[in-house]
């Protein structure tokens, strides 16, 4: 995730709850790279209210992404990243990320998957 500020230089460690990761559809790459594996989705913990929908996600670099998405606007943004300490434990960083709309063609999958699924 490249645009991302850093809310502050200290980590929180951030214990999570019976995490329930699915594959998202789409999202893994095609190509033989280090990052090919696919985006996953925490079922255990997707809140909607209104609009948004508030949901943790592990990257295929294998980082953490606490998201929200607006979707009715099809925009999100990221309120946590982090790394996985455990398999139930991540050192989180607050950051401060502005609400875009989902550019590149994972994004643009994880955000309509979310969306549809959880309407």
């Amino acid at each position: 995730m490249i645009g991302l500020m850093a809310d502050s230089v200290s980590a929180e460690v951030f214990t999570l709850n019976r995490p329930l990761w699915r594959e998202i559809p789409g999202t893994k790459s095609d190509l033989s790279t280090q990052y090919s594996d696919p985006v996953n989705v925490n079922l255990n913990n997707v809140t909607r209210k209104g609009d948004i929908i508030y949901y943790e996600l592990v990257n295929p670099d294998a980082s953490y992404s606490r998201l929200e998405t607006n979707c009715k606007t099809r925009q999100s943004r990221a309120t946590r990243y982090g790394f996985f300490k455990s398999s139930s434990q991540v050192e989180l960083i607050p950051i401060k990320d502005s609400w875009s709309t989902s550019e590149g063609s994972v994004r643009k999958v994880v955000t309509s998957y979310m969306c549809e699924k959880f309407k």
